[in-house]
């Protein structure tokens, strides 16, 4: 959720208090209560979007980046005992493959890195009998492809989650505009009945309908009308 967003949410649950707390102001009057408690569902319905997807992205990028980390660590080892074996061996096609470092690797994009590890196995494979001496054997081959493949994985929900969020943003969108125009049109309208009657209440509730700036919180709170 963007700051203007997480600040407007804020807003709404002010308000949403100050209604909570004058409830005996407006019991005989049905529809408030009934509109009060449609603008809820749409702050419920952000709150669970928020949740529910966003933190799901946090925890699929974290998965990602640790998939990231141990593949390039797997891929470093095994590049370089590739490289150096072709030295060894005069193979000079090996050599010119196998030369990458950690840095290379990290400044690959995705692709690149999915490609390259996937070459370097491949050559790994096909010298594993040479190159057990170098510490590399079909346990760190297993474990290396185990790395290459969740990195995959990783991957391809990252691609899904574009999709998916997409659609969230476009749903959070949606449901923030429906409850600002429940506010402006409904809720603010059938306050003013009550500022007559109950100016604390009416004044309380005004207050509540302004926007504050919850990231410059530590200083003078900048304000922004509705």
């Amino acid at each position: 959720m963007k700051n203007a967003e997480k600040n407007k949410l804020n807003m709404y649950g002010e308000a949403l208090a100050v209604m909570d707390a004058n409830s005996a102001v407006y019991a005989d009057t049905p529809i408030v209560g009934e509109t009060l408690e449609s603008f809820r569902g749409k702050t419920t319905e952000i709150k669970q979007i928020d949740s529910d997807f966003f933190s799901r992205t946090k925890a699929e990028t974290l998965r990602k980046e640790i998939a990231e980390e141990k593949l390039t660590a797997g891929i470093v080892k095994l590049a370089s005992a590739l490289f150096v074996l072709g030295n060894k061996t005069g193979n000079t096609d090996l050599m010119i493959n196998a030369k990458v470092t950690r840095t290379i690797l990290q400044n690959m994009r995705d692709i690149e890195l999915v490609d390259k590890s996937e070459d370097i196995l491949a050559f790994g494979n096909q010298h594993k009998a040479e190159l057990v001496p170098y510490g590399i054997n079909d346990e760190f081959l297993t474990s290396v492809q185990g790395h290459y493949t969740e990195f995959n994985s990783a991957l391809n929900n990252r691609s899904d989650e574009r999709a998916e969020s997409i659609a969230a943003r476009e749903k959070l969108t949606r449901l923030f505009d429906e409850a600002d125009r429940m506010l402006k049109n409904e809720l603010d309208p059938l306050l003013e009945i009550y500022c007559d009657i109950n100016p604390d209440f009416c004044n309380a509730y005004k207050a509540a309908r302004v926007i504050k700036d919850l990231a410059a919180s530590h200083k003078s709170a900048a304000v922004t009308p509705e």
